[in-house]
């Protein structure tokens, strides 16, 4: 995401291996974040995750989007995502962190049990 005088300009890597997503606040301003929570943050409503390749220009007129090379037939997507690098209140690659964390600890409960009271996050680690 850069600026320039009179354009706020967002451009997704063509394998979507990074989230980008759009949001807009109520005075119609446009954003752009990596994670939905920090919409929630600035009282912004998420509207769509910005494609793969896609480059979005933001102007007096509104906002325009252009796709400067093919979309790959599927993308590569970060798994830390959603292990580590984000929030377990947003949604990133159209899939709630924290439903993703659930899933992973079941499926580790699955394959390597142990006996064990309480399982527990280790947050900033």
């Amino acid at each position: 995401v850069f600026v320039t005088e009179d354009k706020l300009v967002a451009v997704r890597d063509p394998f979507g291996f990074r989230p980008l997503v759009m949001g807009r606040r109520s005075n119609g301003a446009v954003v752009f974040a990596s994670e939905t929570c920090a919409l929630d943050l600035i009282e912004a409503t998420y509207e769509r995750e910005v494609y793969p390749g896609e480059v979005l220009v933001v102007d007096k007129d509104g906002v325009k989007s252009q796709c400067l090379m093919t979309r790959p037939e599927s993308s590569k997507q970060c798994i830390f995502e959603h292990i580590y690098f984000s929030l377990p209140n947003s949604i990133v690659f159209g899939r709630s962190v924290y439903e993703s964390r659930h899933v992973f600890g079941e499926i580790l409960a699955t394959e390597s049990p142990v006996e064990c009271d309480v399982v527990i996050a280790v947050p900033d680690s």
